[in-house]
């Protein structure tokens, strides 16, 4: 996911491409840093649209492709997005023993956001790992039936 196709030329990422990497964009991405990326393998999906790209419609798009399982490791925007677009089926969070907080600190999702604990998604099926001294919690959001 990148909107504006802002990603360094130089990213590790690109190094070993081989049309394996997959960036979604918006419409409003420069044609020649597309074709750059594309000149090194990469395939990049402009969806039609000027902001952030549509979740459904990278899901649509995935699944076009035949590809059923993604890995969403993103900031607060795009897991906000995530959610609120009822796409998120199974969360892995990991946490280090550590404490930030605050104002200006970043949430783990952005937009609008759950303020009701009756409206809050259900963790469910929850599994603990321990890497010391970090831990995770993986744990599913819908049920067998595909139901929150």
């Amino acid at each position: 996911m990148d909107s504006r196709l802002r990603m360094p030329l130089n990213a590790r990422m690109l190094e070993c491409v081989e049309n394996d990497v997959v960036i979604f964009s918006g419409s409003q991405a420069d044609p020649a840093r597309r074709r750059e990326l594309e000149s090194r393998g990469v395939q990049v999906c402009a969806l039609p649209h000027a902001g952030r790209p549509d979740l459904l419609a990278v899901i649509q798009e995935l699944g076009r492709r035949e590809i059923t399982s993604v890995l969403l490791e993103a900031g607060t925007e795009i897991n906000g997005a995530a959610l609120e677009a009822g796409i998120v089926d199974k969360v892995f969070l990991y946490y280090a023993p550590k404490l930030l907080g605050g104002r200006e600190s970043l949430p783990l999702a952005g937009g609008w956001g759950i303020r009701a604990m009756r409206d809050a998604l259900v963790v469910r099926d929850l599994r603990h790992y321990h890497f010391n001294p970090d831990f995770a919690v993986e744990g599913y959001l819908r049920d067998v039936y595909g139901n929150y």
